[in-house]
């Protein structure tokens, strides 16, 4: 054997065999600690990869899970909604039955169509406030369009000087109307005021001073209404936009009062002003029939004006006008007064101007609200649940403008009634398979997580009995490692004596 002082080849390999171990002992140590046996990509790279992709379709579904419970939530509010306008349904229904029994009188009609009617304002109340974060559930969906005009053939488009009308998610069903009263001069603000022609709310808002130049903007938020205007530098501030207005006319004995739109919805853009009729049905005058001669609104309403009408003078008679246009369908309530009652040889007309200023339905209340609630970790429709939620107001299902004040209309009432309580019936069914779905995908989505977890488990966490005899094992050779390297210092000093 050689003996050498320049090497010590035995403590060398010692140290490197030491460092090893000890390298292995604190890697070890990290293991245990952290719980994870892939602590880092250069761990196990094939499974810091395979296991990434299922930590992060874990979190996915876990969201996902979270998703189907506020999307459950959801339409549970919407199905307390309905449930509400179904009792108010019945409830209406048996009014109507109770109207058209011929024991009552006409003033025992007049009672009961006071209720009738609150019922009718409760359930559009119902329809138009069932709301979940923010987002109405019940009130149909948000249309497009929205115009204002001063004239006919403008109606369509923005008048000179709006650059936009836009509206948000709160918006109230129903059209609106927008007026404008003019400033003392062109640079002087005047006061803008937008109502719903359905509650009418309305809101006023002072332009400020200063006529508008160049690229300039002005915005005014309306966010009682939901509605934001804007102008460009052609609104003069000093032009009014001034309500046009309806008027009434009759031949006759007959007088006619005031004549006003009380709701609109769909679009009517194109509707400048509406023209209607007003005949007897037939010779006896007992009833007299409301045409709509223009705007396509050709159906008709049956009216009793005459003298055996008790509740002339001053009678408000209510007519709701439709028109169907490819799939959607455009509605127009109407109000106007009876003073004096018809006879037999009376006519009368009512011109509805109105509606020049008026900002289309932004919520149409006869379509359906669309929901997608995102239950998986992709894109895909498959990994999604979509809603199409019909709505529940009075226009959508049938019952607006419907009255028991005589047998013909609670029999009518009571028909309308029947195929809205289906119509109710239909929605809830929807609605409540849908929450049925939110309930499977979540249960999918709990188990699909949970085995997922265990994948990802074996992949990547530790298996600590099995570490914990290696890091054993590993403390014993570091340990028998500086034992022996302290052996193999102690040989070079045998050189030494023979130095002596």
């Amino acid at each position: 054997m050689t003996v050498t002082i320049v090497s010590n080849t035995s403590a060398n390999n010692i140290v490197r065999t030491l460092t090893s171990s000890n390298d292995a002992m604190r890697t070890s140590s990290q293991r245990i600690a952290s719980g994870l046996r892939v602590d880092t990509a250069r761990d196990d790279i094939a499974a810091a990869a395979v296991g990434t992709r299922l930590r992060t379709q874990i979190g996915a579904f876990k969201q996902a899970i979270i998703n189907t419970a506020q999307g459950k939530s959801m339409l549970e509010t919407a199905e307390g909604g309905l449930s509400e306008i179904t009792k108010i349904l019945q409830r209406m229904k048996s009014l109507s039955i109770q109207s058209a029994s011929a024991n009552l009188t006409t003033a025992d009609r007049l009672s009961l169509d006071t209720e009738y009617q609150a019922s009718l304002s409760e359930l559009d109340r119902i329809a138009n406030s069932t709301s979940f974060n923010g987002q109405y559930l019940i009130a149909g969906a948000a249309a497009t369009g929205g115009a204002i005009g001063t004239t006919a053939g403008t109606i369509s488009n923005l008048i000179t000087g709006f650059t936009s009308i836009t509206y948000d998610g709160t918006v109230a069903s129903g059209g609106f109307k927008l007026t404008y009263a003019a400033g003392a001069t062109a640079n002087l603000g005047g006061n803008m005021t937008i109502t719903n022609m359905k509650t009418n709310a309305s809101q006023t808002i002072t332009l400020d001073n200063g006529a508008i130049t160049g690229t300039n903007t002005e915005t005014y938020a309306f966010d009682q209404l939901g509605i934001t205007v804007v102008l460009n530098n052609s609104f003069v501030k000093n032009t009014a936009i001034l309500e046009a207005a309806n008027t009434v006319a009759t031949t006759g004995t007959g007088v006619l009062g005031t004549a006003n739109v009380r709701s609109i919805s769909g679009d009517i853009t194109d509707v400048t002003s509406l023209a209607l009729a007003i005949s007897a049905t037939t010779a006896t005058a007992s009833t007299f029939t409301l045409n709509a001669t223009s705007g396509n609104f050709t159906q008709s309403a049956t009216l009793d004006l005459s003298s055996a009408n008790t509740t002339i003078p001053n009678d408000t008679q209510t007519v709701t006008l439709t028109r169907t246009i490819g799939t959607r369908t455009d509605t127009i309530i109407v109000d106007f007064s009876v003073t004096t009652a018809f006879v037999n040889t009376d006519v009368g007309t009512i011109t509805l101007n109105q509606m020049k200023n008026e900002l289309s339905a932004f919520n149409d209340p006869t379509a359906m609200a669309s929901f997608t609630f995102q239950v998986g970790a992709s894109s895909s429709t498959n990994d999604q649940i979509q809603l199409n939620l019909g709505a529940a107001t009075s226009i959508a299902i049938g019952v607006s403008g419907t009255d028991v004040k005589s047998v013909a209309t609670a029999q009518t009432a009571s028909s309308n009634i029947t195929t809205a309580i289906n119509n109710i019936l239909s929605i809830r069914a929807i609605n409540g398979a849908t929450i049925n779905r939110l309930d499977t995908a979540a249960s999918n989505l709990t188990v699909s997580t949970e085995n997922l977890e265990a994948a990802a488990s074996t992949l990547l966490e530790l298996d600590v009995p099995t570490e914990m005899a290696s890091y054993v094992s590993y403390q014993v050779m570091t340990q028998t490692g500086i034992a022996m390297l302290g052996k193999s210092n102690q040989s070079q000093e045998y050189v030494l004596q023979l130095l002596r």
